[in-house]
């Protein structure tokens, strides 16, 4: 089961998602015993945000 889960929209934002995406996983993985997943809604860009971020998928 997840503790907390994480919600973000984004519209092209190609060229910043990997950063913020790492941004919020190095805080998390800073809190002991945090089971979570981080749920991305992209707005329909137009920028290949989208595709960069199946390229960023992380499973746990």
């Amino acid at each position: 089961m997840v503790d907390v889960s994480f919600i973000a929209t984004v519209y092209n934002s190609v060229d910043t998602v990997s950063v913020s995406l790492q941004s919020v996983i190095e805080i998390i993985e800073k809190l002991p015993n945090l089971d979570f997943e981080i749920v991305i809604v992209d707005n329909f860009s137009h920028d290949g945000t989208y595709e960069k971020l199946l390229d960023l998928k992380i499973r746990r």
